[in-house]
């Protein structure tokens, strides 16, 4: 919240997120996007079902030759992770840690069944 955010807290930010996969296929990445709060009842957002404008939604693709990179997905397996980005004067970065928990790969261990998540990770840097 940058209206009440004080010194370089603006700098540095991070949200964790987690959802489900809607439909079965592969795993390459993430598409992020934002809605900015401007003013009350005046927003600015790149969401895919918003107006287009120039700040577009970006893609995060998992890294190739990684376990978590095309992996198959089904329908219902957990996504979980944090978003991170940072700013340095005209340069952003902008993370994405995160775990695919994926029903088959699961194992019952000590008789209790835990699911072995299937990590991803993902540098990007905006200049």
């Amino acid at each position: 919240d940058c209206a009440t955010a004080e010194g370089s807290s603006t700098n540095s930010q991070q949200v964790q997120f987690q959802f489900q996969a809607t439909k079965s296929g592969s795993f390459h990445g993430m598409a992020i996007w934002f809605t900015c709060a401007l003013a009350p009842d005046v927003t600015l957002s790149t969401g895919p079902d918003d107006v287009v404008t120039h700040w577009n939604q970006t893609l995060l693709f998992t890294e190739p030759f990684k376990r978590a990179f095309a992996l198959d997905v089904h329908a219902g397996d957990s996504i979980v992770g944090k978003l991170r980005w940072k700013a340095v004067e005209d340069t952003m970065w902008i993370q994405v840690f995160g775990k695919l928990k994926c029903e088959r790969f699961s194992r019952v261990m000590d008789g209790v069944k835990r699911t072995l998540p299937v990590p991803f990770t993902r540098t990007v840097q905006l200049t």
